[in-house]
């Protein structure tokens, strides 16, 4: 007995050789341990799960308006608004906010316009407007879609098509050009990379970001007379006229008078 235990502990050191990275065995080692003491998460777990655990957020709400319109040419820049006029906004839609939703919002109407407005004019994901409003993805979006149809019912009352009359009153208004009476332009909108339909055909090689345009028609008073939009990424100026209604015959327009465009625009005034 002696005997067999003495050849064993003279053949188990051959038989472990040392490892031929030391410092990575010593790593798998750490690592072991580490997982003795706490297992990995449950692979079924989604990744909110495993990032926040056990851990309740509880959403509060912040009165970001506040801190941004300290800085009035940072808030210009993120909204398209002034501190004043965005709270005049605000006054023009708050009573049908009132009418139309009648649950309580964790956000101030102030703080819900401008959130509006700031997703409008920088498109911020859902996830980086619910860490600067401290309210949830689901109440980001919320808010959004319940924005849109007061908005529009507010706001589209002001795009009018002057009629023949009121575009002829409008001679002179640009005293070197007296026969035109307006301007038509495009203008992008930046939007993600689309994942479930054809990326290159929202994609701008002109603006090297994926959008969508919209050509936008004023007078020469500076009112919104027509606005049209939906265009893909890759269509020019050019193209997308082309695809618009026809002014001069759904859209009446003076034979004798002009809008103003880039010299891309086709000329279909005879038409």
């Amino acid at each position: 007995m002696d005997e067999h235990r003495r050849l064993s502990m003279v053949a188990l050191p051959a038989l472990m050789q040392p490892p031929p990275d030391d410092i990575k065995f010593i790593r798998q080692q750490v690592l072991t341990l580490a997982m003795l003491v706490k297992p990995p998460p449950d692979q079924s777990l989604t990744i909110r799960e495993r990032i926040i655990g056990n851990n309740v957020h509880f959403w509060n709400g912040r009165d970001v308006f506040t801190s941004f319109a300290s800085n009035r040419y940072s808030f210009f820049e993120v909204t398209g608004e002034t501190p004043e006029t965005l709270l005049q906004i605000v006054a023009d839609v708050n009573v049908l906010f009132r009418q139309r939703t009648g649950r309580n919002h964790t956000l101030s109407p102030r703080n819900r316009i401008l959130l509006f407005m700031l997703w409008l004019r920088s498109y911020p994901s859902y996830h980086m407007l619910s860490v600067i409003f401290d309210v949830s993805v689901s109440t980001i979006k919320d808010e959004i879609h319940a924005c849109i149809p007061i908005f529009e019912e507010t706001y589209s009352r002001l795009i009018h098509w002057p009629s023949l009359d009121e575009w002829q009153d409008l001679q002179g208004g640009w005293g070197k050009l007296p026969f035109a009476v307006g301007a038509i332009d495009g203008t992008s909108t930046e939007i993600y990379r689309p994942i479930t339909e054809p990326q290159e055909q929202y994609y701008s090689g002109h603006r090297q970001y994926h959008c969508i345009h919209t050509q936008v028609v004023i007078s020469n008073e500076g009112r919104i007379c027509y606005v049209e939009c939906g265009f893909l990424g890759h269509q020019n100026d050019a193209q997308q006229y082309m695809l618009m209604r026809n002014i001069g015959q759904q859209l009446p327009f003076p034979d004798e008078l002009f809008l103003l465009g880039d010299k891309i625009y086709p000329n279909r005034h005879q038409y």
